[in-house]
């Protein structure tokens, strides 16, 4: 796995560890469970990346065009927030571009459309 997919899942991972802080403070604090689930909402998509970059390693094309998309989406949100006036929401939209950037370079969109070979067959398992 090149360099730039190996940071875009670093990045996703720590975009992760700040939804669980973030999801960690809003419930001590003693908030109820609406305005937990909409932190939960308004992140959706780190959840999404998470699930995505767990599968970076052996995926194809489709899973980096699904990471792409849900990152775009994830600095939309970014950017209405911000214009809401939430400063919080600077550290996600600066590591959805930068996530961005990573998988999108020439590297990273080669490693995706990579042949494959088919798997072999574990011993014991004839082929018939």
């Amino acid at each position: 796995m090149p360099r730039s997919v190996q940071a875009a899942r670093v990045l996703v991972f720590v975009l992760a560890a700040f939804l669980a802080a973030l999801l960690a403070d809003t419930a001590l604090q003693g908030s109820g469970p609406l305005e937990t689930a909409g932190v939960l909402g308004r992140n959706v998509t780190v959840v999404v990346l998470f699930v995505l970059a767990m599968r970076f390693a052996g995926s194809g094309n489709g899973i980096r065009t699904a990471a792409t998309v849900a990152t775009c989406a994830h600095l939309a949100v970014g950017v209405v927030l911000f214009l809401a006036g939430r400063t919080v929401a600077w550290t996600g939209f600066a590591l959805s571009f930068a996530l961005l950037a990573l998988l999108t370079r020439p590297c990273a969109v080669a490693w995706f459309k990579r042949p494959r070979t088919p798997e072999r067959l574990s011993q014991g398992y004839a082929a018939s």
